[in-house]
């Protein structure tokens, strides 16, 4: 399936998940100093140095799988997703149950589009936690990136059961129905009362996107301009891309909906 762009732009930045923060406290009188030290510090590149200290002191097993786990988050913020990925294979000796794991590595493999095992993972994570919604979120990501749309709402619309407001499970499902390639597969409706509903949590350029984008699915193009002008403008003030968003507004100014 190829994504066109009016979905990537708006979408991905989004419903491909941010990973959970940091694991378990590691606060203990057992724990050495320099374990204690490295969940403190705000630099990755520094705590990735003081957690392979930690791992190279005497702790013990659930010790070594959250300093694992948590050099793995730092790899993350300094773009290293395949060592994440190891330090997150490693910590799964230890943490063999915990779906925080599974969902971090699985959005690792997402940053590397192999979308397979991103999707293995994140499934895991929500055999161990049904109720997670960012496992569903984060498998809805990699079935839209696969062209499984079906399973895409199936999630994102479970997502939405377990957190009715959580925002990216919003975005993907609004962005599905208001912008997808296949013109067969929109549903102006339903992506207009997302936007109802984002609206009441999240006023910006992207919740405006999708506005204006559900209501040129729903023929009314005047009020479809006003509303892409003023996403225009707030992604502006967002420092945020304007290009597809003004291509699109030049599409409703056509009497098109988003190509």
């Amino acid at each position: 399936m190829t994504i066109p762009q009016c979905i990537v732009s708006i979408v991905f930045c989004t419903i491909s998940l941010l990973p959970v923060t940091s694991h378990a406290n590691t606060e203990d009188k057992h724990i050495p100093n320099i374990c204690l030290e490295a969940q403190k510090r705000d630099n990755p590149k520094h705590r990735v140095e003081l957690w392979t200290g930690c791992l190279e002191a005497n702790i013990d097993e659930q010790t070594k799988g959250i300093a694992l786990y948590n050099r793995a988050l730092a790899f993350m913020q300094l773009d290293k997703a395949q060592a994440a990925i190891n330090d997150y294979s490693k910590a799964c000796q230890y943490l063999q149950t915990d779906p925080d794991v599974y969902i971090n590595r699985g959005y690792a493999y997402l940053q590397l589009k192999k979308f397979p095992e991103a999707h293995s993972d994140f499934s895991r994570a929500i055999a161990f936690n049904p109720d997670s919604f960012e496992a569903y979120t984060n498998r809805a990501a990699v079935n839209i990136q696969t062209g499984n749309d079906t399973e895409a709402v199936y999630d994102l619309e479970t997502a939405l059961e377990k957190n009715p407001e959580y925002l990216p499970a919003l975005y993907g499902l609004g962005t599905l129905f208001a912008m997808h390639e296949n013109y067969n597969k929109r549903n102006g409706k339903r992506a207009l009362d997302i936007a109802f509903q984002l609206m009441e949590l999240q006023y910006d350029s992207q919740t405006l996107s999708i506005f204006a984008a559900a209501l040129a699915e729903l023929k009314d193009f005047p009020n479809a301009i006003k509303a892409q002008e003023e996403a225009i403008e707030l992604a502006q003030k967002e420092g945020k891309p304007t290009k597809r968003l003004k291509d699109d507004l030049c599409s409703y100014r056509r009497g098109e909906p988003c190509h």
